[in-house]
């Protein structure tokens, strides 16, 4: 009984934490492009943050007035904004809507599978859920196209905030705690009852 006791205790000390974007891509390489898969390879020219909250995705970028403009389904616009969204286990890049110029929000309800091209199983809002997002310039095909640039991606766990910003040195994984009491707990031989 006291070797399970020292062995749980063993256990319990060790277990490390586990990284909120564990398994979220560390850049576009292994990120499936379901549209103009180009985009992957434009340079980041522009810094965007983001931000969620009050049913709006604030993707503010400093682009937003330089890029150039282009007409639309008779509106005037200059961007797309993209999501990275896991599907069946691969991870999925696509547009899901346009800003117009000087346009950085849309509202969340638009961040849903009716939205993208080409992804089924699209964000559903989850609590828990990690997505990325970023900006490119019009990407979409068919369509009048204005500038090859792209923001750096915001990675961000639905309910909890960004987790990851690209061009950014994420924060290393933290030690798991190894308390050498413990470990000669466990190596030692149980004293005879």
């Amino acid at each position: 009984m006291k070797k399970l006791f020292r062995t749980l205790t063993f256990l319990i000390l060790v277990v490390p934490a586990f990284s909120a974007n564990a398994g979220f891509p560390n850049d576009l390489s292994d990120v499936v492009f379901t549209e103009a898969p180009q985009v992957k390879g434009w340079p980041v020219t522009t810094s965007m943050s983001l931000s969620i909250g009050g049913g709006i995705i604030n993707v503010p970028f400093s682009a937003t007035n330089s890029w150039p403009r282009v007409t639309i389904f008779n509106t005037v616009v200059n961007a797309n904004v993209w999501g990275i969204v896991q599907e069946n286990g691969v991870w999925k890049a696509g547009t899901w809507d346009y800003l117009r110029p000087g346009g950085t929000s849309k509202v969340a309800t638009a961040f849903t599978p009716s939205h993208f091209l080409f992804i089924s199983g699209a964000p559903r809002q989850r609590v828990g859920d990690i997505y990325g997002f970023f900006v490119s310039g019009i990407a979409r095909a068919g369509l009048p196209h204005n500038i090859t640039q792209r923001s750096n991606y915001v990675a961000y766990e639905w309910g909890r905030g960004v987790v990851f910003v690209e061009g950014q040195t994420p924060e290393p994984e933290p030690e798991p705690p190894v308390i050498h009491g413990a470990l000669n707990l466990l190596m030692e031989e149980p004293a005879p009852d």
